[in-house]
């Protein structure tokens, strides 16, 4: 007999266990994820506005660029805490934590109305929240600041569905004006916060025709004003994301030299590494070395196309009688289209991207976990095997996030043949003041890629650091090669200096000023450069430029005071 889905019975009274689980809940997150609460800004942290040495500024102005509802989180951020990173950390676990409560609140409701009885819907949907909660795969969107704008945007994502969900009703009738314009609102947030909030309108949609009433258009031709309105805003946010890829240098079909297509192939392979992580986290990785699929001879990416389509073929002809299952496999389909299709992103894999289409993937197990017939407290066992195995693998993960050096040197074991994770604890190592190691991390990179000016400027200044100033020398130069700025030009000129080449570092200083006359270490390094040499009206004259630049740098302030007193 098959199971078809139906008007929800009326809200069942609230089991006891209900608000000491929640708050059970609570604490595990943020126990889970405590190691990585105090951990540093890394890797995008850095270079996002609240990470930069000109935060000030931005904080000024903080509702720029195409995430203006997430810039404003961070701005927040910093109003509480300044660069201090602890309170970026425990808003992405509270984020996390309400994205969980969406969880619960949907899978209770989409289980009544798949014919679940109240107090299996009740007991089913937390423990689908509680493996949201606590599932591994989710460490790298929560525990990585700038991961925020995934938790942020399945968060306002979450609460549209669950706003439209919560208005099915018999007769079908479409929801209200307020609840409608609520709907909107938070699908146009999402979408402030990430641009793969797109398909929300396809979600409600899909939402809609699933389980209101059921398998039938009668839904969606009662909600034909939200499901028009949402066209246009569709438009509007196709519009918006054309805009972003055409201007953004990690996503677009320009990016790479990656074909359309090559794209797509690869991420038939990359959803069924998605799926295998889902069910077992082990061997998880920041940044994976994960091969192209460079045509259709790749049999591989053929095998996992077919495997998706021939899933989705059953998925629609068997969604009557698991409704759970065919609905969430085709919203998680729906979900991880943003970034799992046609269009080019820099990096081909990356767990965060899990994170808002797991409410799918977690119908599907619920699907299956409610048709078991087993003891209660067997089924309690088991889940709670479950939960405390993720719970113990999320808060290992949590470690390493919490410790840069740790975290990149997993990161390299696991990628051998890639450059970005050597460069990147190779920066770890230099915050640390291990130069030596850093200075052979930076090789490693090096010898894994040809290097950029980047590179060659960070290896350089790690190799000043291990007094080793000959070869910071080299590869400085190695680096103005590439990219001649002031900054490579300045950097030559302060180590030279430091070498007691004073002839040498001028002839580099005068290039970088003639590259910049606006870089202020420029002139800082040339005053310590003349003062060195005794010349202290010069050193005055760059000490006070200095001061012009950038007012209250203590440095060119002691190094003026000391050339006006050797010039008394």
């Amino acid at each position: 007999m098959e199971t078809v889905p139906h008007s929800a019975p009326p809200a069942a009274a609230r089991p006891k266990w209900f608000w000491p689980l929640v708050a059970a809940a609570f604490v595990a997150v943020f126990f889970v994820y405590a190691p990585a609460l105090s951990g540093p800004f890394v890797f995008d942290d850095l270079y996002l506005p609240f990470g930069r040495p000109e935060a000030e500024v931005w904080a000024r102005q903080p509702l720029q660029g195409n995430r203006p509802l997430l810039m404003l989180s961070f701005w927040l951020n910093y109003l509480v805490s300044g660069q201090r990173p602890f309170s970026y950390h425990a808003t992405n676990v509270a984020l996390h934590f309400g994205v969980v409560v969406l969880v619960f609140a949907l899978c209770r409701r989409l289980l009544g109305r798949a014919g679940e009885a109240r107090e299996r819907a009740w007991a089913l949907a937390a423990f689908g929240a509680a493996v949201f909660l606590l599932h591994p795969l989710h460490t790298e969107a929560v525990a990585y600041v700038a991961s925020r704008s995934d938790v942020l945007s399945t968060l306002l994502a979450y609460s549209a569905l669950a706003l439209f969900v919560f208005a099915f009703r018999e007769p079908v009738a479409p929801p209200g004006i307020g609840r409608t314009l609520a709907i909107l609102a938070f699908a146009a947030a999402a979408m402030a916060a990430k641009e793969q909030a797109a398909v929300i309108p396809g979600v409600i949609l899909l939402a809609d025709y699933f389980w209101n009433p059921g398998f039938s258009i009668r839904g969606i031709r009662a909600n034909w004003r939200l499901h028009g309105l949402f066209a246009l805003g569709g438009v509007a946010a196709v519009g918006v994301v054309i805009r972003v890829l055409a201007v953004s240098d990690t996503a677009g079909f320009g990016v790479g030299g990656v074909r359309w297509y090559q794209y797509f192939l690869t991420q038939c392979r990359v959803i069924w590494r998605y799926l295998r992580l889902t069910v077992l986290p082990i061997g998880q990785n920041l940044d994976p070395n994960f091969p192209l699929s460079a045509s259709l001879a790749d049999w591989t990416a053929l095998a996992g196309l077919t495997a998706l389509a021939a899933i989705t073929v059953v998925a629609v002809l068997k969604r009557k009688q698991y409704p759970l299952a065919a609905f969430g496999w085709l919203l998680f389909l729906l979900m991880i289209a943003p970034t799992s299709s046609v269009v080019p992103i820099n990096d081909v894999v990356a767990e965060r991207r899990m994170y808002f289409p797991f409410l799918g993937l977690v119908l599907v197990m619920l699907e299956g976990v409610r048709r078991l017939r087993i003891e209660a407290h067997a089924a309690v066992a088991c889940a709670a095997a479950v939960l405390i195995s993720f719970g113990y693998w999320t808060s290992a993960r949590a470690v390493l996030w919490g410790d840069p050096i740790a975290l990149w040197s997993a990161t390299a074991e696991a990628s051998p043949g890639k450059a970005r994770p050597a460069f990147q604890l190779a920066h770890a190592l230099y915050g640390a003041g291990r130069y030596d190691e850093a200075s052979e991390s930076y090789a490693a990179a090096a010898a894994r890629e040809k290097p950029n000016a980047e590179l060659l400027l960070d290896w350089g200044l790690a190799l000043d650091a291990a007094r080793r100033p000959e070869d910071a020398v080299e590869r400085l130069e190695q680096a103005a090669a590439i990219e001649p700025s002031a900054h490579v030009y300045a950097t030559i000129g302060m180590v030279q200096a430091k070498m007691q080449r004073y002839g040498d570092a001028l002839e580099s200083l005068s290039k970088a000023k003639a590259k910049d006359p606006f870089h202020w270490p420029t002139y800082l390094y040339r005053g310590n450069t003349f003062a060195a040499l005794g010349n202290w009206a010069d050193a005055a004259v760059d000490y006070r430029r200095v001061l012009d630049l950038q007012p209250g740098n203590a440095a060119a302030a002691q190094g003026l005071s000391m050339a006006e007193r050797n010039l008394r």
